[in-house]
């Protein structure tokens, strides 16, 4: 659920660690929380990324065609530089937590 975040002014976030709520990775895992009853995708988006529960990869150049509702889209040039995790929807829509300050919103 809902924490305090983590002050990074080299990200952007000089005042997280004042804020309560939901940073994008901490939305996906209670959404997945939500659905499963379980706690099963913790971490930051970068380990999410890395996790081991994933059943394929797909990207860009892909496009939309392979995800479905549920599916989380990554961003970052690499594998190691993964800074942020939103859910794919369908249709072409998707929910995230942007920045701080901010409200989730599809």
């Amino acid at each position: 659920g809902p924490s305090y975040g983590i002050c990074d002014p080299s990200n952007g976030a000089p005042n997280d660690c004042n804020v309560r709520g939901l940073d994008c990775s901490g939305m996906v895992r209670y959404a997945y929380y939500l659905a499963v009853g379980a706690d099963v995708i913790g971490g930051t988006s970068a380990s999410q990324f890395a996790s081991s529960r994933a059943v394929a990869r797909y990207y860009r150049s892909a496009g939309t065609a392979p995800l479905l509702p549920g599916d989380l889209v990554f961003y970052g040039g690499s594998a190691s530089s993964i800074h942020h995790v939103a859910m794919y929807l369908g249709q072409g829509y998707m929910v995230e937590s942007p920045n701080s300050g901010s409200y989730v919103g599809a």
